[in-house]
Formats: structure tokens, C-alpha cells, sequence
């Protein structure tokens, strides 16, 4: 069995398994807003409750969080690097 059939099937499933993931992702999407779209309804709509602030406020971060996510991720991910660099390091941890 040559290393090339290995390669090409690996990145076959690979390939297969990102598919996967990006299907599910995107299920959860549209999961996600119609939840959102059901609060739009359920908290403004048939409450009346057209000049609260508070609830449109909500509504607004609600709608923008699903395309803050990966700056929010982003920015966590730098924290914890930055504070890993901060901290003191093990030097005989690679011996």
C-alpha cells in the first residue's frame, strides 16, 4: 500500500468530516434565528412592548452575536496567550 493511497483517503475523510461540521454548524444557525425570531415575536410583538429600550437593546446583541463570535474567540484566545507569556515557564519541562 503506497503512502499516496493513505494520504488521498485521509483527506477524503477529512474533507468528509469538515462537510459534517459545516452542515451541522449551519443547522444550528438557523436554529439559533428562529429562536431569536420567536423572542422578536413572543417578548415585542405580542406583548406590545414596542418602545422598551431594553428589549430592543437585547434583541440587537442577539442578532450581531453569532458574527461577533469568532472576534470574541479571537480575543480570548490572545488573553490566555498573553497571560501565558506572562507567567513563568518551566524550563526543564522540554529535558
Amino acid at each position: 500500500m503506497s503512502s499516496d493511497d493513505v494520504d488521498s483517503r485521509k483527506a477524503y475523510y477529512e474533507l468528509q468530516q469538515i462537510d459534517r461540521l459545516t452542515f451541522y454548524k449551519n443547522i444550528l444557525k438557523i436554529l439559533y434565528f428562529i429562536a431569536v425570531l420567536v423572542f422578536i415575536i413572543k417578548a415585542i410583538v405580542i406583548k406590545k412592548r414596542f418602545k422598551n429600550k431594553i428589549l430592543w437593546f437585547i434583541t440587537f446583541i442577539l442578532i450581531l452575536f453569532p458574527f461577533m463570535l469568532t472576534y470574541i474567540r479571537n480575543l480570548y484566545l490572545n488573553v490566555l496567550s498573553f497571560i501565558e507569556d506572562i507567567l513563568p515557564k518551566n524550563v526543564y519541562s522540554d529535558i
